[in-house]
């Protein structure tokens, strides 16, 4: 983690690390499974964004029912597709 970032996404040399890419479906799999988990909690989900929020980083603020974001000049929001 680093300051200023709230999530910037996927660990891109870590994925590219992985010498079997048939696992990234599998690895996306478990990223979208505990987005459902915390949905099915049942608690109402904040996002309280400051800094960087890119890519997996986004998709995790959008899945929370709320959202809020600093006028940080760091605080930025995108999706790389």
């Amino acid at each position: 983690a680093k300051p200023d970032n709230f999530i910037a996404g996927a660990d891109i040399k870590m994925i590219d690390a992985i010498e079997d890419k048939s696992q990234l479906k599998d690895l996306c799999m478990k990223g979208h499974a505990t987005f459902k988990k915390m949905r099915a909690s049942g608690i109402p989900l904040v996002a309280a964004i400051n800094g960087a929020c890119l890519g997996g980083g986004l998709e995790w603020a959008l899945h929370c029912d709320y959202r809020i974001a600093t006028t940080n000049k760091k605080t930025v929001l995108g999706l790389p597709e």
